[in-house]
This record gives structure tokens, sequence and C-alpha cells, in this order.
């Protein structure tokens, strides 16, 4: 993976240096994380939208805050929702006693929302999900589909360790950014990216799909 910006034990090498150093118009390490639009998890797959111009940066950041950007995840669940689809309103917050996690927090915690589609499911439980995100809160996926008893395969944090008897080698949380959707902050020409699945979680699904 890729660290995002300088962080203990991550001193040079991240996404943030190479902005830098392709692009002139940012502006330098003084500021907190020069071209980061938005982070994902550490072991999160996926798209992720950067600016290459100050000025860009401004527009999309506004642009999260005001829920303009659309973005789509894929997940393979340790346990199915018991609806097949749905739509999960909760706040999250800071865990009250284990720092690192977030939790759902129905006093002091930030308005989230985060709806979900089963695509396949699978003879050991689990099942694979599109989900789509309507709020940016930090670990929004993963505190949601815990609350409901669904947590991403792989996630330790959140529950989501897999038993040794299935038969998987998971060695992160299976959850990749899919896609975004956003408008150009200079023309205003509507844009469209995809990933495709990492190839570990690829080859999970077609384990899986053999079991079937």
């Amino acid at each position: 993976g890729l660290v995002v910006h300088p962080a203990a034990g991550h001193s040079s090498g991240t996404l943030a240096h190479g902005l830098l150093y392709h692009c002139n118009s940012l502006p330098g390490m003084d500021e907190q994380r020069p071209g980061i639009v938005h982070r994902l998890d550490k072991d999160t797959s996926g798209t992720m939208l950067v600016a290459k111009t100050d000025k860009a940066l401004r527009q999309l950041a506004e642009d999260f805050r005001e829920r303009r950007i659309g973005k789509t995840y894929h997940a393979l669940l340790l346990r199915c929702p018991h609806d097949l689809a749905g739509r999960i309103v909760s706040p999250i917050g800071r865990h009250p006693v284990n720092r690192q996690k977030m939790a759902v927090r129905n006093r002091g915690g930030r308005y989230a929302a985060t709806r979900w589609r089963v695509i396949e499911r699978f003879t050991e439980g689990l099942c694979f999900v599109e989900l789509v995100l309507e709020t940016g809160r930090t670990h929004q996926i993963r505190v949601h589909m815990a609350s409901l008893g669904s947590p991403v395969a792989g996630d330790q944090l959140y529950g989501g360790r897999v038993p040794a008897g299935k038969g998987l080698t998971i060695s992160r949380q299976l959850l990749h950014a899919s896609s975004i959707r956003f408008n150009h902050p200079e023309t205003g020409e509507s844009l469209f990216f995809t990933t495709p699945l990492w190839p570990d979680m690829q080859m999970i699904l077609e384990q899986l799909r053999r079991q079937v």
C-alpha cells in the first residue's frame, strides 16, 4: 500500500511527497496534507481523489463537505445483513474506551448514512456487497456494518476476524473503494472513475464461488 501523508514512521515517500514533486502549484509540506482531498482507511484499496492545484483542492474539499461527490465501495462481509438491501442512519463518534476506534454514538456522534446492496451470498455465511456513502465519517462503512452484526471480513478492529475453520487467508479488511463521481473543479464537467477489485480480494471471491 501507499502511505498518504507523512506520519510517525513514514517521513518520506508518501503520496503527498509525490504530489509536491509533480505539481508545482501546490503549497509545500508546511500545509498539513498538500493535494490530499480525502483519505482511505489503512489497508482499504481502491480509488482516491487528489488535487494538482491549491485552488482545485479547496473546491473539491468544499464539494466533499457539501456531499456533492459520490463514492461507491465493495466489501466482503463476514455475515450477511438480515435485509438484502437497506440504508443505515446512525451517528458516529470516537469510541468511549478504545480511542483507536469509532463507534455508533447516539450522544455526541455525527450524522452518518450508508446504503448497501447484497450482490452475492456464499455458503460460508459471507456475502459480497455494494455500499454507497452518503456521508464520509472516519471508518464509516466498517462501523455501520459492524453495528448490523455484519463486519467487513478481515477487519480485526471491528470484529471481522475470519475463523480459521473457513479456510480463507485474509490479511486485511476486504473493503475496496470502487468508484468516485465528481465535477471537475475548473470546468464543471462530470467525471467518473473506477478501480477494479484488488487481486487479493478477487482471489478470495473466486475461492468462495468455487465452494457454492
